[in-house]
């Protein structure tokens, strides 16, 4: 498959709908040598994304196979990145419709191994998301190619779907947080868990770069249905910093570190209509009931669930509504990811008065930390 030429229809289809790039693909793929040594790194990057389903593995075979070509390619070397995963596409392609088809088969035993065209039209747009940041590397270097790696690798990993307006990533909850639900309201309770270190100002220690002497330690542990801990302030996203002492008797556990949860990212170049939001949730709620990931909520974390942009953003942004979607928790972040986001690849917050704004949002925030503001990537949920 490697001294194929790449099929350019199904790129053009699955993937990123300019002739050049992929034109400029195969000139760059004819260019390297393609000895035993290359194949077999490529051949073991297939087999770990498409068969294993191992993301990491993935990333090192990919990462080994551009350091042996980057002396001679230079900044060709992301085009050479493009030339792998186009050949990669139609395997993993099929792969993904299985993955679906043996989940539905695992929860729905009579599921006649047919896929439904909402079925597919997932598959597609969640592989199109490769056309979002080859045009994202363009913008930052002027040049074709894709570099967003390992972001790129997740859908050839099955490790990501693309369900209407966002982007759904089962995954195992990494965070030290325990949410409760209350069975008789609804209403959510999130506890810190024990032993991490945070800031009086609620946020957890290290947060943006800041070393705070003022740090406490939080503690939590639960006897005869009463639990002694810390809580967030769910529409701030920070620690109170006062500790708690609640009754759970109704209250039910449904997240903690480890168990398992479907992670919110949010697609470019689209506005964050509330309609279309909460369409897709409601899809992801009937899609991933069907697989094998079954889950009562979904978590983000994004600076866009940031309480702060109350102090920026206009009455009537459409960041604002979905923010206010979440129920808000702190996370650590050395610095926030909003320059990456809302600046561009190469932005430094270093150079942020030096920065020409071109969209209202640029201009806000600019304004908001020049006059002393302060933005944090937040994690939060919402129920599904």
């Amino acid at each position: 498959m490697w001294k194929k030429p790449i099929n350019k229809e199904l790129c053009f289809e699955f993937m990123y709908e300019e002739h050049n790039f992929w034109n400029e693909c195969e000139r760059v793929w004819n260019s390297i040598n393609l000895d035993d040594s290359m194949i077999n790194i490529l051949n073991c990057l297939k087999n770990s994304l498409i068969i294993e389903r191992n993301l990491k593995s993935g990333k090192n075979f990919i990462l080994e196979a551009i350091r042996k070509v980057e002396k001679t390619l230079k900044d060709d070397k992301w085009l050479f990145v493009a030339g792998i995963l186009g050949r990669c596409l139609p395997e993993a392609v099929e792969a993904m419709k299985n993955d679906i088809l043996q989940g539905r088969k695992i929860n729905i035993p009579e599921y006649d191994n047919i896929l439904s065209e909402f079925d597919k039209d997932i598959i597609k747009q969640t592989f199109r998301d490769f056309g979002v940041w080859a045009e994202n590397h363009k913008k930052a270097y002027g040049k074709l190619g894709i570099s967003e790696i390992p972001w790129i690798l997740y859908p050839f990993a099955g490790k990501l779907y693309r369900i209407g307006r966002l982007q759904y990533e089962p995954n195992i909850f990494p965070h030290s947080y325990l949410i409760y639900k209350n069975i008789k309201s609804g209403e959510p309770l999130v506890f810190s868990d024990g032993d991490c270190d945070f800031c009086i100002d609620g946020y957890v220690k290290g947060t943006n770069g800041k070393h705070n002497n003022d740090i406490f330690k939080t503690e939590f542990c639960v006897s005869n249905n009463v639990a002694h801990g810390y809580i967030s302030n769910l529409d701030k996203g920070i620690l109170n910093i006062q500790k708690q002492t609640l009754d759970l008797s109704n209250y039910t556990l449904v997240l903690k570190k480890g168990w398992r949860v479907i992670n919110i990212h949010i697609p470019q170049k689209r506005p964050l209509i509330s309609k279309e939001v909460e369409q897709s949730l409601i899809m992801a709620k009937d899609f991933f009931s069907k697989q094998s990931w079954p889950v009562s909520l979904a978590v983000c974390d994004s600076w866009l669930l940031d309480s702060k942009m109350e102090e920026f953003a206009p009455a009537n942004s459409r960041c604002l509504d979905f923010m206010r979607r979440f129920y808000k928790f702190p996370l650590y972040h050395k610095k926030p990811l909003a320059g990456l986001f809302v600046f561009g690849r190469t932005f430094e917050w270093e150079n942020l008065c030096n920065v020409d704004c071109k969209t209202s949002m640029q201009k806000n925030i600019k304004r908001y930390i020049e006059n002393g503001g302060e933005l944090f990537d937040t994690g939060g949920f919402v129920w599904l």
